[in-house]
């Protein structure tokens, strides 16, 4: 069994402070060699485990990595986070970081002064949907801890961004449909506060506009990126149904709300209405029809988010400002869900 310092220093007759500077080869000069020989013979009989507490005090760092989220409830069933954590975690345990979940509500302005370095414990934060609680334009020179961003760009933000490119994955969703014949579609947005249901359906209806195609106001309804609020806005979609051939879902779990109202009502999808999603969650090859939709590497963006920041925090000097924009891009998984329709 291996022995703490204090153990170490009982079982010889010193003090704790002696063992610490017989251990330390910076400091093993200032121990006696009688000393020195009875510490190394415990050490080399029983082994050493060190405090890493006591280390992390005196380098002022906890050694952890908080990952910063806002609350929902079932936060921890959703797909999109199960992702974060899996790719922020996986990165840490090639370190000797530790990894903290940190949930903090929505709408508080006060966590931009908040003391999350003493008050959490972390020495730096993995942010998702940060505009749910962070306000300021400023908000991360305020912010006590280095800082990087999961999606939600905003370019009158400084901060550093690690993000999917939601314009692409909204274009190639609206090309994917008119190559399939669609040329009435209607649209399920997900919460506005956040740049990245705003940026998939400008690049929907960028693609649309080219081709001389647009989308009714009352076609565009808000699912608010999660499947019961899309269930219930469906029921209002639906009763326009004869307005358009397919529904692009701003996420897959949108689609899966959507797609419990057709079930519910009888309507057919691919044949009746066509719809395509976003994120490709373990569900959306499972749906029966499967579901096409926009594949997100939101994993890998994790891992690159976490990696950004634990090379920013091995940097003694801090040479580098923490900031800049690295953009994954997204590919469209082709199933069953959109129907071509030949004209």
């Amino acid at each position: 069994m291996k022995l703490t310092i204090y153990e170490i220093a009982e079982k010889i007759g010193v003090s704790a402070s002696t063992v610490s500077r017989a251990i330390n080869h910076s400091t093993r000069s200032k121990v006696s060699d009688k000393t020195l020989k009875k510490i190394d013979a415990v050490v080399q009989r029983y082994g050493f485990v060190p405090n890493q507490t006591a280390q992390n005090l005196r380098l002022s760092t906890s050694k952890t990595i908080g990952v910063l989220l806002p609350y929902h409830k079932g936060i921890f069933y959703h797909p999109y986070f199960r992702h974060i954590f899996s790719g922020t975690f996986d990165c840490l345990f090639e370190t000797n970081y530790k990894f903290k979940t940190v949930i903090l509500q929505h709408g508080e302005s006060r966590w931009e002064k908040h003391d999350f370095k003493n008050g959490e414990g972390v020495d730096g934060l993995i942010i998702s949907a940060w505009p749910s609680f962070f306000k300021s334009r400023n908000a991360f020179k305020t912010v006590n801890v280095p800082c990087v961003l999961i999606n939600d760009y905003d370019p009158e933000t400084p901060g550093c961004y690690v993000c999917h490119d939601d314009f692409q994955g909204g274009y190639l969703a609206a090309s994917h449909f008119y190559a399939r014949g669609h040329r009435r579609l209607a649209i399920m947005r997900g919460r506005s506060w956040g740049s990245i249901s705003n940026l998939r359906v400008a690049g929907f209806l960028a693609f649309l506009k080219e081709h001389n195609l647009t989308v009714d106001e009352h076609l565009i309804v808000n699912g608010e990126f999660n499947e019961q609020d899309a269930y219930r806005v469906s029921e209002n979609l639906l009763k326009s149904k004869d307005q358009f051939t397919g529904v692009f879902c701003c996420n897959d779990q949108m689609a899966l709300g959507l797609i419990q109202k057709l079930k519910e009502k009888k309507i057919s999808y691919p044949d009746d209405i066509s719809i395509i999603g976003f994120d490709d969650i373990t569900e959306a090859g499972a749906l029966k029809p499967s579901l096409t939709t926009i594949r997100s590497p939101i994993y890998d963006i994790a891992r690159e988010a976490t990696l950004i920041l634990i090379t920013h925090l091995a940097d003694n000097r801090k040479r580098k400002k923490l900031d800049g924009y690295k953009k994954f891009p997204v590919s469209l998984i082709e199933r069953a869900s959109v129907k071509k329709i030949i004209s």
